[in-house]
């Protein structure tokens, strides 16, 4: 719901605009990022220890000299968010590939997308959803279920900010 993600993300406006900005990132990119991540609870932990707005692992907020604790600081989980989808739009030269690289990690994305090099597949967001498995001839996911759930809600979410 659109409402629900602006009245969300609306106290971290400013921080957004700069982070956007400084990045040269789609402001409603970076707010449909936090919202699908966090739904915009900054004391927000995964399962598999990411926090805050972004959910940013601590193993990445150490790249950019922020201790753990510090990712429950609106204004500095927002930069680390934006720095780190920039860094992957960088690196993949793709929108998309910057998400699941986002959500999935970097080095997943890295090695799903040797693999379809190596087997002369295209990269496309069909490929990356399923890939023959010649052992047993069935198709499964080089995504994850939550990669494949997060790249089309942060993607819808952008567009109707966009709107």
């Amino acid at each position: 719901n659109l409402n629900d993600i602006r009245r969300r993300t609306k106290t971290y406006t400013l921080f957004i605009k700069e982070a956007s900005e400084n990045f040269t990132m789609p402001e409603e990119l970076l707010r449909a990022i936090i919202y699908t991540e966090s739904t915009g609870n900054s004391r927000a932990i995964s399962r598999k220890g990411a926090r805050g707005l972004g959910q940013i692992m601590p193993v990445t907020a150490r790249q950019f000299g922020i201790k753990k604790h510090e990712l429950y600081d609106p204004e500095k989980n927002i930069r680390i968010t934006a720095a780190t989808y920039k860094t992957l739009l960088r690196e993949f030269q793709n929108p998309m590939l910057a998400l699941i690289g986002y959500n999935w990690g970097r080095g997943n994305l890295r090695d799903a997308l040797e693999d379809m090099k190596a087997r002369n597949l295209p990269i496309t967001w069909s490929t990356l959803l399923y890939k023959a498995d010649p052992t047993n001839e069935t198709e499964i996911s080089y995504l994850p279920r939550e990669t494949e759930k997060f790249v089309p809600k942060v993607l819808g979410r952008f567009l109707s900010l966009k709107r």
